[in-house]
């Protein structure tokens, strides 16, 4: 065996190592990805939600409002209104794209 062919052998299992630790940082970087993607998932379900809770749980109306305290509530409902009529178009332009 040459000197070539012994270089080349001793090599070939360095580059199958290194290449399979490239590969496991890999996963482990895509799987945090994956957890940080699911985790910001669920806080926006969890916001829409409440959004959604605002604007059903809310029954006044600008007109029904006779104190600052009713404009403060139906201003919450609106603002929630408003948050979410954004998203949809956000995400309707989005998804035309």
């Amino acid at each position: 065996m040459n000197t070539y062919d012994r270089e080349q052998k001793e090599f070939m299992p360095k580059c199958i190592k290194d290449t399979i630790q490239i590969i496991n940082s890999m996963k482990k970087n895509l799987e945090l990805k994956k957890n940080v993607i699911t985790n910001q998932a669920l806080l926006l379900e969890y916001v829409f939600d409440l959004l959604q809770n605002e604007i059903d749980n809310t029954e006044l109306t600008e007109e029904l409002c006779e104190s600052k305290d009713d404009f403060l509530v139906y201003s919450r409902k609106a603002f929630a209104k408003s948050i979410l009529t954004k998203v949809e178009n956000w995400e309707g332009n989005k998804n035309d794209k």
